[in-house]
């Protein structure tokens, strides 16, 4: 960090266990170095010293993921993500365990791409069906989350009839698969915050057209032929292609992922955290455990994302904070 005018220095606070600072005065620079030991979101202020009136002040925010943290390839329209793609990538990238990183699947380069030494592929609602990455992910050996069941459509990968709805919300058929872990006491779950919708949001899977066998485990409130959430098994022959490592498609829609609610995004983490076979940590669903309520905030509290509402918090594991 560099400073000028009349301030003769910075000075840092709440600086994490690990790092540590130095300031040079003749270039006017302040280095943060070192390394932290615990996972976890981090915000540290950095102040002037010595200049006249007040101070300026800024701060500065990071995450420091797991050692061990899963690695995701995660297919948008560029390689620093779509507008459409903020909500879903907050939410992975605010997560210790995964590390995203972010492809351009619209480029030529992309059709020969291989995504099978990631430990998972998610398929962002963002590009064209006809991006020229879509056709060489069908049936790479990694595990994949498709959020644009499009791809699905003829002269494509071949696999059912996609369409659009405005639905805002779906209803569980299969309550007791690992994904809805988390939402044990609700049978509809709201993916989106949206007043008076008239955009495509929830998308999906005519179910009668799937050229091969699939399980479904959620559909559109206003349709039960519409397919939401849709796993095929490991083996399953869809389409011309073996499914060879698991495999969950959620549809919504690009048009309006900027308004996906907690419980949407946090539904997408918890199909990554299923798919890579890990344990589902206890989530922002809990929220409706405590309270009944399907309105909540999130905010950073002693370096973790805990939500709120007026009675209580819960952390990443669920569990009650103060």
């Amino acid at each position: 960090l560099k400073w000028s005018g009349g301030a003769t220095g910075l000075e840092v606070f709440d600086l994490p266990e690990g790092l540590s600072y130095s300031v040079d005065e003749e270039t006017k620079t302040l280095v943060i170095s070192g390394a932290i030991a615990t996972p976890g979101i981090y915000t540290i202020t950095v102040q002037t010293v010595g200049a006249t009136g007040n101070p300026a002040v800024t701060t500065l925010s990071f995450v420091v993921k797991s050692s061990t943290a899963k690695r995701i390839a995660y297919l948008t329209t560029s390689t620093s993500g779509d507008k459409s793609d903020k909500k879903i990538l907050e939410e992975l990238n605010n997560c210790f365990d995964f590390n995203v990183s972010i492809f351009d699947i619209t480029q030529s380069t992309s059709s020969t791409a291989d995504y099978t030494t990631f430990d998972l592929v998610v398929m962002a609602p963002a590009p064209s069906s006809k991006s020229a990455g879509i056709k060489v992910i069908e049936g790479q050996a990694v595990p994949m989350l498709v959020l644009k069941p499009f791809v699905f459509k003829s002269g494509i990968w071949d696999w059912g009839t996609a369409v659009n709805t405005t639905d805002l919300s779906i209803n569980i058929t299969n309550a007791t698969h690992a994904i809805f872990k988390n939402f044990s006491s609700v049978t509809s779950i709201p993916l989106f915050d949206i007043e008076n919708n008239t955009a495509n949001s929830i998308t999906g899977t005519t179910h009668n057209t799937w050229a091969g066998n699939v399980s479904v485990l959620a559909t559109a409130s206003s349709s039960s032929a519409t397919d939401v959430i849709v796993e095929v098994p490991v083996g399953t022959e869809i389409g011309g292609v073996t499914i060879q490592k698991p495999f969950l498609s959620i549809g919504v829609s690009e048009y309006s992922t900027t308004k996906l609610s907690a419980l949407g995004t946090q539904l997408i983490k918890d199909a990554c955290y299923y798919l890579m076979g890990m344990e589902i940590p206890l989530g922002v669903e809990n929220e409706i455990v405590l309270s009944k309520k399907s309105s909540f905030k999130k905010y950073w509290k002693d370096n973790q994302i805990v939500v709120c509402n007026d009675e209580d918090c819960v952390d990443m594991m669920g569990r009650i904070i103060k």
